[in-house]
């Protein structure tokens, strides 16, 4: 296989790897946060005997795990496990969940964005781009005595949010070469971390999370003593074959478990997560074939991870459209766009610029044309979304002529979609001002 050690190494450290000084943001935001959760449940006791005590909050994932990765966009998560005792939890599952939001908005802090309530999580999210999600948890004694934890997703399921990261950690010791080999330690933690970036290389994939990939790396991990690249790629190897052995192969199960083994995938659009990332693996891996080739040159094989990578693997031009308004600042045409709620009728954040961070589903932007009024004038609105979740419910291309001057449209589909603003009258140019929505 084609020498690209070298090219691997420099690739780490300069695109993925995340210093302790780019950490110290996020992890800041999450101390202060769990300090104003721990502060807001307080208050909501004086006032509510229902509202049940905290137990433990602890860091969980990637974080702890030293798996995060770099992200252009700034679109880091960090995962924060709530623990309840389950015999104190005198509310419903849905009360549970409010109450930690609310807990939340206590803190007295102007959020641009009130945190949200999804499904696996109570989400807080940043202006530079990051998130912090609370996950809930209850612990009760098994019979042994010993603390059993469960997750509060749509229903309550057994997983302990320590015993992963115990699992992975103790998988990096074991199984990645030693120390005195040819290729610094802990291979198995940058294997991991290579696979979550290819499949974040492109912001339109919907692909399973941290934990089911982090897995799917562990379990198939294929360590060398010379060489990352031959490491990384004979693991995908596996992987990839896999996946595409049988359809039950999608199901992953949570390898941290010693004892019946939970599956981590347990939903219909889990399934579609894992289906989507057979298919991604089926398009990009047969095209790094030509690395195994006798007269595989070096500009072929850069080329080859290139484009797996998504043209991030040797150079900073990136596979990126750059779209902007037809008209200058100068135009009579303006666009201006705020992010809210229509359901709500309300505003988070006003002028809020093309192709900037990226905002979550759940909420909408509006949109409104300022312009000279002139009569037999035709507004026209033009989606067009991009995708795996936009393909898949039918709606990458829609146009709405109503000539409005005012367009919501509600942000559910992740990835980098466009909005057109088109104006046309008989007789005068048309007139298009584009804008750029980033959906987490």
């Amino acid at each position: 296989m084609y020498d690209c050690s070298s090219e691997f190494e420099h690739f780490f450290s300069n695109k993925i790897f995340m210093s302790q000084q780019d950490k110290q943001a996020v992890i800041s935001a999450k101390d202060l946060n769990c300090d104003f959760l721990r502060h807001g449940i307080a208050k909501l006791r004086e006032n509510h005997s229902d509202v049940p005590f905290i137990q433990e909050i602890f860091e969980q994932g990637s974080q702890v795990m030293h798996t995060m990765i770099r992200d252009a966009s700034q679109e880091y998560d960090i995962d924060v496990a709530v623990v309840f005792n389950k015999n104190g939890i005198n509310v419903t599952d849905d009360r549970l969940k409010k109450i930690v939001r609310d807990a939340l908005n206590l803190s007295n802090r102007n959020f641009n964005i009130p945190p949200q309530i999804r499904k696996n999580a109570v989400t807080v999210w940043y202006n530079a781009g990051y998130h912090i999600d609370f996950a809930i948890y209850r612990r009760s004694l098994d019979s042994m005595g010993k603390p059993y934890y469960e997750h509060l997703g749509e229903t309550w399921s057994s997983r302990d949010p320590r015993q992963f990261t115990k699992w992975f950690n103790n998988q990096v010791s074991l199984r990645s070469p030693a120390f005195s080999s040819h290729v610094d330690e802990n291979q198995l933690r940058r294997i991991v971390m290579f696979f979550k970036y290819f499949c974040r290389s492109r912001s339109g994939w919907s692909l399973p999370g941290g934990i089911v990939l982090t897995t799917l790396a562990t379990k198939f991990y294929v360590p060398d003593n010379f060489r990352d690249d031959v490491s990384f790629y004979r693991t995908i190897e596996q992987i990839y074959r896999h996946l595409m052995k049988s359809s039950d192969n999608l199901i992953v199960y949570n390898e941290a478990e010693n004892y019946r083994p939970q599956p981590l995938i347990t939903s219909e659009k889990h399934i579609k997560q894992m289906q989507r990332l057979k298919e991604k693996l089926d398009e990009f891996f047969p095209k790094l074939s030509i690395l195994n080739s006798a007269i595989c040159t070096e500009k072929q094989a850069i080329n080859a991870w290139n484009v797996f990578f998504n043209n991030t693997f040797v150079s900073d031009n990136q596979l990126t459209e750059h779209l902007s308004a037809t008209t200058n600042e100068n135009s009579p045409y303006r666009l201006i766009a705020s992010i809210g709620k229509e359901t709500e009728d309300v505003i988070y954040e006003n002028n809020v610029p093309s192709n900037s961070k990226k905002y979550p589903r759940g909420l909408s932007i509006r949109f409104e044309l300022r312009a000279p009024y002139v009569g037999g004038e035709k507004i026209t609105w033009i989606v067009d979304n991009t995708g795996d979740e936009a393909a898949m419910a039918g709606s990458l291309h829609y146009s709405v002529a109503n000539n409005s001057r005012i367009f919501w449209r509600h942000l559910e589909y992740k990835g980098k979609h466009k909005l057109t603003c088109q104006i046309s009258r008989v007789g005068f140019r048309t007139v298009e001002l584009k804008y750029i929505v980033n959906i987490a």
